[in-house]
């Protein structure tokens, strides 16, 4: 049964028509639109007089004000928390809004068994320090178009409990304060418990602590760890859940941060204890370095890896050296080798893929190369062990002519049986004699120390004449004595 007449209910309409449409009534960025809110979600706002933000009066133990709502109503949200605004009477021109959320609330409901207009709804929720109803209907009538249910909120004030309230804060609730209190089931004795903890803490600051978990003892070992917070400062630690503990850690790393500095890290899950490990080997790092650091997976091992292989970097060339992935393993092997390369000239050896064994392989075949010439032996497939068996061949080539010979296909083994049998030729002479398919075998039937030898072009011809070796033989010229 509700608890307004019809009379009533028309008057309500017309106050309320005036707060919403009258000019000067503007409504601020926070407010609420059906558009906004997720269909689920119960959303309230409670429109009270400009002296509800007052100390609630010695003899007022009952009271009532208007509600609307944005939300849903049918059917039954399901969502487990609730949204509660307070807007002021728009008569005065200008409308100002808070907003609170209600976690897990309870209460005794009557929902509506439609979605039509004029469907009842009552809601009642209890809390040591009164009760608070919620009475009204579905509909918007002369509300704003957003407007989805409407009525009378009923506040009944536990007097006992309110008293117990202002002996110990010397401040009575207003109306805006003791409402949340009541929806959040907030005792007096949790309240009281911060009106004596080092800090002043206001009725409203204290109820915020309450929901959201936060105990006085916790205020207690922050002052007591050294910490000087006002009050705003330790409702917003509780508003994101910073722990004593957290805090304290951050104070045992060095830091002295202030409440906003450890909101940062804790929304950013930024470590005390890995923040201490790189303050001590890299002194002071602010938050917002640790938390770049953290982005990028940067740790400690790895800058002191470098920094016992030669290179104390910067953790931006740490960065830039874990991106290209180096290694400190890469720089010693160089430095092995004989060579303290650049972070740059590391990744351009490493993109090229040449290791400190092919510059060792190199310089034991007698090559002393540059990482340049290097790279381009390597892009031809030239190799150190290609460049001994030459050297054993007696040909000691530059890596040009040990690339000429390579395309061209000539072997070092050819090259030494002709070095055995007296000839020099040159690369140029062994390429001659491959391309007419003259091997170190037909040279060889005419080797004999009692006549000139004879020269590539002899050979050529000959090969091509296709006389008898006999013939050739009896031919040649004898060595002169």
């Amino acid at each position: 049964m509700l608890r307004y007449s019809g009379l009533k209910i028309s008057v309500l309409y017309w106050i309320l028509a005036i707060c919403f449409v009258a000019a000067g009534c503007i409504l601020n960025k926070n407010s609420f639109v059906s558009n906004s809110h997720r269909a689920n979600q119960l959303f309230l706002k409670i429109i009270l007089h400009e002296d509800d933000r007052e100390s609630l009066p010695e003899n007022i133990n009952l009271t009532e004000r208007q509600w609307i709502s944005f939300n849903r109503w049918y059917p039954k949200p399901s969502s487990d928390y609730i949204t509660l605004s307070f807007t002021e009477d728009c008569l005065r021109g200008s409308i100002s809004q808070e907003n609170f959320r209600i976690d897990k609330y309870a209460f005794n409901n009557f929902w509506p068994g439609s979605n039509k207009s004029g469907e009842p709804v009552k809601l009642v929720f209890t809390g040591d320090m009164g009760q608070v109803s919620f009475e009204g209907e579905l509909g918007r009538s002369y509300y704003e178009r957003d407007v989805t249910a409407f009525g009378m909120v009923i506040i009944e004030v536990n007097r006992d409990e309110i008293n117990k309230i202002k002996t110990a804060f010397e401040q009575g609730p207003s109306l805006d304060i003791l409402i949340p209190l009541i929806l959040k089931d907030i005792t007096a004795e949790q309240l009281i418990k911060f009106a004596d903890c080092g800090i002043k803490f206001n009725l409203d600051q204290a109820g915020d602590l309450v929901a959201y978990n936060f105990e006085a003892a916790t205020v207690k070992k922050l002052i007591d760890n050294g910490y000087k917070f006002d009050a705003e400062d330790i409702v917003r630690l509780a508003r994101y859940h910073v722990s004593s503990d957290y805090s304290i850690g951050w104070k045992k790393a060095g830091y002295d941060l202030s409440a906003k500095e450890l909101v940062y890290a804790k929304q950013r899950n930024l470590n005390s204890e890995a923040a201490l490990e790189w303050r001590k080997i890299k002194h002071d790092i602010s938050l917002e370095k640790l938390y770049w650091i953290k982005q990028r997976n940067l740790k400690q091992r790895e800058y002191m890896a470098w920094k016992d292989a030669g290179h104390e970097l910067s953790l931006e060339n740490l960065y830039w050296v874990k991106q290209r992935n180096l290694h400190p393993q890469d720089f010693i092997a160089w430095q092995n080798a004989g060579h303290k390369f650049s972070l740059d000239k590391l990744y351009w050896i490493k993109q090229r893929n040449i290791r400190p064994q092919e510059d060792s392989d190199w310089k034991k075949s007698g090559y002393n190369l540059t990482l340049d010439k290097l790279y381009w032996a390597k892009q031809r497939n030239l190799s150190p062990q290609e460049a001994s068996d030459w050297k054993k061949s007696g040909y000691n080539l530059t890596l040009d002519k040990l690339y000429w010979a390579k395309q061209r296909n000539l072997s070092p083994q050819e090259a030494s049986e002709w070095k055995k049998l007296g000839h020099d030729f040159s690369i140029e002479d062994l390429y001659e004699l491959k391309r007419y398919n003259i091997k170190p075998s037909y040279g060889a039937a005419f080797a004999n120390p009692d006549y000139e030898q004879l020269s590539v072009k002899q050979l050529i011809e000959f090969k091509r004449s296709n006389i008898s070796v006999e013939t050739i033989k009896n031919l040649r010229k004898r060595r002169s004595r």
